[in-house]
């Protein structure tokens, strides 16, 4: 792997720690498509190997690699310092890469081909990103059990998403999805799906056919199914429209509590898709002190433009623009939050119809 970098095991013995490091014996005792590294989860405390292993396969750190050199992260950073990491049996089981939590602060915007590599891996957490596309090869995914995939970018899911057919737990939610594949009926092992707050307004014919429960939540009071906060205001699907959740979504800091997102019928749903005129390209730097640029585009002439600032407790804390009319182009916002203490913000962009949210961490 090109990032990784080979040390001897003296420095185990010498009492040596360099987190920059990693250790690989050129005596191998690995199978074909393995490769051997020693104190893994000594050096980075990132990183739990379940079964003490030592053999690694190459693919699974030839994906994370490729994610590091896709995105914006360090030159130096290596497979096993992104995010945090539980492997078996030399085959990555569990990878939490979203944005703030575990050590990514940085935001991922593109997820590699090589994703499709990880086909042993069994949950997967990319929540507060920026990704827009998941490439065709996310699909080679078949052993993920709980995909958690909130507050990105996404407007479509691969034709053949339908083949993670051991999915059990599927968030989707706070997305811009306007539609679903047909394969998406093949999920037969989903109980748990959260589709709100995105810009649904139709579903596969057959939606019905999926196994959930439409109305209860469970033990914890979470719903089984949730999809307030979509366009669906014509021909929706009887369980769906008869759903105790039609309405339904959860709060956007924490999932703390359920909150009611009736669906969006004020305009004609296509015109409504078609004229979401605006989408957050970037906040640089994030994390910041105690300047950042919140950089926007607008694709045709809006009205209502309006940028907002919430903390934590969803508290509104400075607004940058109310209510303006922009015409077509890329635009930057400066927010300079030295009168406000350190935390979790949340940048909110809205025309009155639509919207979009992106956190942001004050760090001083």
């Amino acid at each position: 792997m090109k990032k990784l970098i080979y040390i001897i095991v003296l420095n185990t013995i010498l009492g040596f720690n360099d987190h920059s490091q990693i250790q690989k014996k050129q005596s191998l005792n690995c199978e074909e498509g393995f490769s051997y590294f020693e104190n893994i989860d000594t050096l980075y405390p990132n990183v739990t190997i379940q079964d003490d292993g030592t053999c690694f396969k190459d693919g699974d750190l030839v994906a994370l690699d490729d994610i590091i050199a896709a995105n914006d992260f360090d030159d130096s950073m290596n497979a096993f310092e992104l995010g945090t990491q539980t492997w078996n049996d030399g085959r990555l089981r569990f990878l939490v890469a979203g944005f703030y939590f575990s050590g990514v602060d940085i935001q991922i915007h593109t997820i590699p081909e090589s994703i499709g590599n990880l086909d042993d891996l069994r949950k997967l957490y990319l929540e507060e990103n920026n990704i827009t596309v998941l490439p065709d090869s996310f699909s080679n995914l078949t052993a993920l059990v709980q995909l958690y995939i909130s507050f990105n970018q996404l407007t479509t899911l691969p034709e053949n998403f339908g083949n993670l057919t051991n999915l059990y737990i599927l968030d989707l939610g706070y997305n811009n999805i306007n539609n679903l594949p047909e394969s998406f009926l093949d999920l037969s092992s989903m109980t748990y799906l959260w589709l709100f707050n995105n810009q649904l307004s139709s579903l596969p014919e057959n939606f019905c056919s999926l196994n959930l429960n439409w109305d209860d939540d469970d033990y914890f009071g979470y719903p089984y199914f949730a999809i307030g906060g979509n366009m669906l205001c014509e021909d929706v699907p009887d369980c769906v429209a008869n759903s105790d959740h039609f309405n339904t979504s959860l709060d956007t800091y924490y999932y703390s509590v359920q909150i009611t997102e009736e669906q969006d019928c004020s305009l004609n749903n296509n015109d409504t898709f078609n004229n979401v005129q605006f989408e957050i390209e970037s906040i640089y730097p994030n994390p910041f002190n105690p300047v950042t640029n919140i950089n926007f585009s607008v694709n045709n002439t809006t009205e209502n433009i309006t940028i907002s600032i919430y903390d934590i407790k969803g508290n509104l804390v400075s607004k940058l623009l109310n209510k303006q009319k922009m015409s077509s182009g890329s635009y930057t916002m400066e927010w300079n939050a030295n009168r406000f203490s350190s935390g979790i913000y949340m940048v909110n962009i809205s025309d009155g119809y639509n919207s979009t949210n992106q956190k942001i961490v004050l760090q001083k």
